[in-house]
């Protein structure tokens, strides 16, 4: 209401600024006002067009899930949408759905992003199994946002993850989020994630190794992951930080952690020093290549 009444009032202005001025313009300069009111007043009703399209397409989670009880996936398909960023079908506010098997000769999954722009509501990503001509709830959690969903076998085994991708930010990075399915519990585990658009999975050690750059104020950072029973767990990381962030100073520290056995979830600091020479330079460029 506020903006339509906002450009009621330019036009109003624009039109009122002609009459007054008319007998004062040549036609060349009569004409370029004409054109000036008119891409105003359809601006207006482009806007007014997405705002009903976007009201339109909401789309039923539940109708969707049970059109597709008799879809055929194959494992070598990957990731089916019928929904989703994927597809022609786009949806504006970002619902998604899609099919997958995560093992070859196993079951029927549905991935699902019932997006809303309710801001009262918390999104969700929710994980279906098919079972006997019925799309069952395994699991549900909480999600921000997610742009699009990747399959990945993490580690080589045969049965895949699925990543989960974020909208990127100004400078590429986004966050990915990983999820597995656990046979002996029948229900989907979150197994953690990171916020990089920089990284390289290493499926045969079971590693991922990601990289975040971006910020000027944040820490350029390397993480060495590796997938330890459905979990994505740090093993060891080095950070390149301003020692002061105030955009005057370029005196940086290094900061190396790591986590050996791989037991806790977190890494531990093994040392912070002032980020000069040659030998800290090469460790921070060569890590990935050196361990």
């Amino acid at each position: 209401m506020k903006l339509a009444l906002k450009i009621g009032m330019l036009l109003l202005f624009t039109v009122t600024s002609c009459k007054s001025n008319k007998s004062n313009l040549s036609k060349s300069e009569s004409d370029s006002i004409r054109d000036t009111t008119f891409v105003v007043n359809t601006d207006a009703i482009t806007y007014q067009k997405i705002q009903e399209t976007e009201k339109e397409i909401v789309l039923d989670i539940d109708s969707v899930l049970k059109a597709n009880i008799n879809i055929k996936i194959d494992y070598q398909d990957s990731l089916v949408y019928v929904i989703g960023i994927k597809e022609f079908y786009d949806t504006a506010n970002g619902q998604i759905v899609a099919f997958t098997k995560l093992k070859d000769n196993s079951e029927l999954f549905a991935v699902v992003y019932p997006n809303t722009f309710d801001d009262k509501m918390q999104p969700n990503v929710l994980f279906y199994i098919l079972k006997d001509q019925e799309w069952v709830l395994v699991s549900k959690f909480d999600s921000s946002e997610v742009f699009s969903f990747e399959i990945v076998d993490i580690n080589n085994d045969g049965v895949r993850e699925i990543q989960s991708i974020g909208y990127p930010n100004m400078n590429g990075n986004y966050w990915n989020n990983f999820y597995s399915f656990s046979k002996e519990d029948n229900k989907i585990i979150a197994g953690g994630g990171f916020f990089s658009s920089m990284y390289e999975f290493k499926p045969q050690v079971s590693r991922i190794d990601v990289e975040y750059g971006g910020s000027w104020y944040i820490p350029n950072t390397k993480t060495i992951y590796y997938w330890k029973d459905q979990k994505l767990i740090p093993f060891k990381e080095v950070e390149v930080v301003l020692k002061i962030a105030d955009m005057e100073h370029n005196d940086y520290y290094i900061k190396y952690s790591e986590n050996l056995t791989l037991v806790k979830d977190s890494v531990q600091l093994v040392y912070k020093k002032s980020f000069r020479g040659k030998k800290l330079n090469q460790f921070y460029d060569n890590f990935f290549e050196n361990n």
